[in-house]
């Protein structure tokens, strides 16, 4: 008989994809604000740091990225901003569009059929493996890409406890 390895999470995988299609069909816009996005992350650790990869892209400015470092966690809040190409800095809705009119001496607006990206708030928790010393981390974007080092706390090496008979 051959072993296959248990993974209880795997079909609430599927179940979450088919609920957040029916969502976005049923309740378009209602499903966009109700339920956010949360990045992608990688977590990995060395002997002396933890590292935090998180795929966010579309972000231009600091103000758009919130990161709070606890202890043993690293909360991640922000917004990200999808811009028209010929009218910068304008955040588009899909209401937006409905609303308005077309000017004959613009460009003509493309007519979205299908859209995957995500474009709004974000807000991620992200638990850590060791505890981490907020003080000394340090952060990083590029390429779409946010990294966090954040350096271990150095842990006592505890002492050795003798046992008193009676």
């Amino acid at each position: 008989m051959a072993l296959v390895p248990f993974e209880p999470f795997r079909q609430l995988e599927s179940l979450r994809e088919e609920m957040n299609r029916w969502m976005n069909h049923n309740f378009p816009s209602w499903a966009q604000q109700t339920f956010s996005f949360g990045p992608r992350v990688d977590v990995s650790q060395t002997d002396r740091e933890v590292i935090v990869e998180a795929e966010i892209p579309g972000l231009t400015q600091e103000d758009e990225l919130d990161i709070q470092v606890l202890p043993t966690q690293v909360v991640l809040t922000g917004e990200i901003r999808r811009t028209r190409k010929n009218q910068p800095g304008h955040l588009e809705t899909s209401q937006q569009k409905e609303r308005e009119p077309q000017n004959d001496n613009q460009p003509a607006e493309p007519d979205y059929y299908h859209t995957e990206r995500y474009v709004g708030r974000f807000h991620r928790v992200i638990s850590l493996p060791a505890e981490v010393d907020d003080a000394k981390a340090s952060a990083e974007y590029e390429n779409g890409v946010l990294e966090i080092r954040l350096p271990k706390v150095k842990a006592d090496k505890g002492r050795r406890l003798n046992v008193r008979f009676h």
